[in-house]
């Protein structure tokens, strides 16, 4: 759709972030109504938004579990626990990272390839991806549409937001139109 035409107020709706003025949402078969991003979270929804929601001065382990904290026996943060789990995690995703890099030192995909690892911390349902690709381009949209894809076949549902009709055709099973 064309800017004005509502995905962004679609993504926050479903986001939890608005409440709708009319209509329903259904989620997993069931009528939903989120009271806030967190209960939409909790109940499997994450959204990354063109201006990513990361701490630049943390590390990419620190980033993935932020909120999610690995804690050891004494409540502590557990760091080497955390990177392990981040090692794991960017692995089973087939994304190569420094866990212990500084997000700051990141390039944009791969500061996008954290945010959906971060999904993947909570279970993530519903990945909401709102224009992916206007920040990346050749190689990096290749390695994206394969993580997608790996996504798709492990049962997590994407919701893909794009202006390139190309890349929308090459990803994507159905489309709307706003």
């Amino acid at each position: 759709g064309e800017n004005g035409a509502g995905k962004s107020t679609l993504i926050k709706i479903i986001a939890g972030a608005y409440a709708p003025d009319e209509g329903e949402m259904r989620f997993a078969d069931a009528l939903v109504r989120w009271s806030s991003p967190r209960e939409a979270k909790l109940h499997g929804i994450h959204v990354v938004y063109q201006e990513f929601a990361l701490f630049p001065q943390l590390s990419v382990a620190e980033n993935i579990f932020v909120g999610q904290e690995r804690r050891n026996r004494f409540g502590m943060v557990d760091y080497g626990r955390t990177r392990r789990e981040a090692r794991q995690l960017l692995q089973k995703l087939g994304v190569s990272l420094d866990v212990g890099a500084s997000v700051s030192s990141l390039s944009v995909a791969d500061q996008q390839m954290v945010e959906i690892a971060r999904a993947m911390v909570l279970n993530v349902k519903l990945l909401v991806l709102d224009e992916p690709t206007a920040v990346i381009a050749g190689r990096e949209v290749a390695v994206l549409f394969d993580l997608l894809r790996r996504l798709r076949e492990s049962g997590v549902s994407v919701l893909f937001i794009s202006h390139r009709l190309d890349e929308v055709f090459a990803i994507c099973d159905r489309v709307t139109v706003l």
